[in-house]
């Protein structure tokens, strides 16, 4: 999709489709941006007025009654394209400052960019072509962790996503971030705003306690105390989350936590519980999220062989990045 962003580029087009006195069809029908101060403008460039073909290393506009032809080179509009993602991008760095300033804080711009990326592509793939979408999608990755919308800590977004009778765009991604915004009241106690020590400084200690896990294998025998346990320290984390989750989805979580670590070879009972706790503090696709650059570096180092050495840095990396972000 192309995100008509820079507002200079936009002009250029609307001089040039003026210039043509006629009416123009373009890709996908319409194109949108949306201005600073949120209001979405848009060049609205009809469909059934004329065709956009491509032939060799050309876009062809063909527009009016067909009597004018634009052609652009097809390096000319991947120019295009790029200027206009990278204006997104970049106003999307200043407003994430005001929204997420911890991570703003925490991540170098080389990396709230890559955020910013995935956050578009993921947005896109769901249908989200107009930047409101892009931009709540992003707020949400950095809100709930990048696999939110498959999460199952999260049913209300693939309800929402896969909601096939709300064709609005804009009315879909609002009741996304509704939706959204519902759930982070219900566990905001969660957070510290009660007497009760939580939030960041709560998954500390945490991982602190769970560090403490013996290196022993998790046996076959050993997986239902490690359940009950795991269990008791994610109510004691989060106990909003884990009464609005239910135990049967907390063990779902627990399952799918030892999963994964396996999936890394690794299969320590204090492994297994960095997982678990992973996936329930910072979403349940952590191990490749843009936002944790630190997780995705150590589980794929090679040079480490040694499963224990592998989920110290684990430990010690996520405590850090959590103390960080606490501050």
């Amino acid at each position: 999709m192309t995100y008509l962003t820079n507002h200079r580029l936009c002009g250029l087009l609307g001089v040039l489709l003026a210039s043509l006195r006629g009416v123009c069809s373009a890709y996908r029908g319409y194109y949108f941006w949306e201005r600073a101060e949120g209001k979405v403008a848009r060049a609205c460039v009809p469909r059934s007025n004329g065709i956009r073909t491509q032939t060799g290393q050309f876009q062809e506009l063909t527009c009016g009654q067909g009597k004018t032809t634009v052609r652009i080179r097809n390096e000319q509009m991947t120019v295009f394209e790029e200027a206009a993602v990278r204006n997104f991008e970049d106003r999307m760095l200043a407003h994430l400052k005001d929204f997420a300033p911890n991570h703003s804080k925490i991540l170098t711009e080389d990396e709230m960019r890559m955020v910013i990326r995935h956050g578009i592509k993921k947005a896109e793939s769901h249908g989200f072509t107009l930047e409101r979408g892009p931009r709540i999608y992003t707020e949400l990755i950095l809100m709930f962790g990048s696999s939110f919308d498959a999460d199952p800590q999260l049913p209300w977004a693939a309800d929402v996503l896969s909601d096939e009778t709300m064709t609005n765009e804009i009315a879909r991604i609002d009741r996304l971030q509704e939706k959204a915004w519902e759930y982070a009241d219900w566990v905001l106690p969660d957070s510290g705003s009660t007497e009760r020590e939580s939030g960041p400084k709560s998954f500390i200690e945490q991982f602190r306690q769970l560090r403490r896990e013996g290196n022993e294998v998790l046996e076959r025998e050993a997986v239902s105390d490690f359940y009950q346990r795991a269990i008791t320290q994610l109510n004691q984390a989060l106990p909003r989350k884990c009464e609005l989750l239910g135990e049967q989805s907390l063990r779902r979580l627990i399952k799918r936590g030892i999963e994964l670590a396996r999936s890394y070879n690794i299969t320590t009972e204090r492994g297994c519980a960095f997982f678990v706790a992973g996936m329930f503090m910072l979403g349940s696709g952590f191990d490749q999220d843009p936002q944790f650059p630190w997780a995705a570096r150590i589980l794929n180092d090679q040079s480490v062989t040694d499963q224990n050495a592998r989920v110290d840095q684990l430990f010690t990396t996520a405590i850090d990045y959590l103390t960080r972000f606490g501050q």
